[in-house]
């Protein structure tokens, strides 16, 4: 729990084992160029919700069949009709039904929508509502269950940037450090996909994204990104899965320790002398990086290719896109 929003990084999320899912569609090619697409999956809803744009806005279907146009500000309730099986929306005005998934976007790569009907305030600060996001929103029910996921759609730096695992007053090198994993640990799931239906990451239990509200929140975040652009992390040449967490009782745990399988040998046990200089009790899996011991070997000096060398070791930096 986020106590406050000063001078420590929120805790990173424990990210779940890379078991395998069942097989599953994705969206995506297994190779991207540029500054690929990524998906989250933001949450399910068995409800009306309600979107606008700050631009104008189109509803198209799964298939790219347009459903209609709207101005700036339109707000329109949606939801998925179990019943009918069928996706509605409307102004009050004008309705829209599908029996394929919608998609809400603005005309405006950098639009902004903000969807009135969720509520996502940190305890510290209930004026702050991270309700806002950049890109395309999906809403599609699960081929294999009965939930039905809102999906955020956007370039993955933007997703980097709206990310919220750590505060603007963590040392710019260790940034740098967090948003490589962050990229390499999402970039490898788009490239393998499975782990999630339908979407890339989860915005809870992958890696914290709280859209465009927290990208206004950590600049220095969004400076990191854009000096680390398209930089993952590879072991012999590819790009290879990054875990990280929140801190150690003075030394990470391989792969192997904490999820069994086959041993990954840039994620093996290494000291964490910050992390044992405060005493601190395990609180993550405990694989990969240590937030709070980069941090550490961040304000001692050390760049952000060095820490990430350290706790994936035998690793090197590629720019991939």
């Amino acid at each position: 729990t986020v106590m406050s929003d000063a001078a420590l990084p929120a805790p990173a999320v424990p990210s779940a084992p890379e078991t395998p899912a069942p097989a599953a569609p994705q969206p995506g090619p297994s190779a991207p160029a540029g500054d690929p697409l990524i998906r989250v999956g933001l949450y399910t809803t068995e409800k009306f919700e309600e979107i606008s744009f700050d631009g104008p806005y189109e509803i198209r279907d799964a298939g790219g069949g347009l459903l209609g146009n709207f101005p700036a500000g339109t707000r329109l309730q949606f939801r998925y009709d179990a019943a009918a099986a069928l996706y509605r929306a409307t102004n009050g005005i004008a309705d829209v039904s599908s029996a394929l998934p919608i998609r809400f976007a603005s005309s405006n790569a950098e639009g902004i929508f903000t969807l009135w009907s969720h509520e996502d305030r940190p305890s510290w600060n209930p004026s702050i509502n991270y309700n806002r996001y950049r890109g395309v929103l999906e809403m599609r029910k699960n081929d294999r269950n009965a939930y039905v996921w809102l999906i955020n759609e956007l370039p993955m730096e933007r997703y980097l940037k709206g990310m919220k695992e750590t505060s603007n007053a963590s040392p710019i090198e260790f940034q740098k450090a967090l948003v490589t994993a962050a990229r390499s640990y999402a970039y490898w799931h788009l490239t393998h996909p499975g782990k999630h239906w339908h979407f890339t990451v989860d915005a809870t239990y992958d890696q914290v994204y709280k859209g465009y509200v927290a990208e206004t929140q950590i600049p220095k975040l969004t400076a990191a990104a854009d000096a680390t652009r398209g930089q993952v992390v590879t072991y012999q040449g590819e790009a290879v899965v990054t875990p990280y967490f929140t801190w150690s009782d003075g030394r990470t745990r391989a792969w192997t320790e904490v999820w069994g399988g086959g041993a990954k040998p840039w994620l093996v046990s290494v000291p964490a002398t910050y992390d044992a200089a405060a005493g601190r009790s395990l609180f993550g899996h405990g694989v990969g990086m240590s937030a709070w011991d980069a941090i550490g070997r961040a304000n001692a000096g050390e760049m952000y290719d060095a820490i990430l060398r350290y706790y994936y070791q035998g690793t090197e930096l590629k720019k991939v896109y």
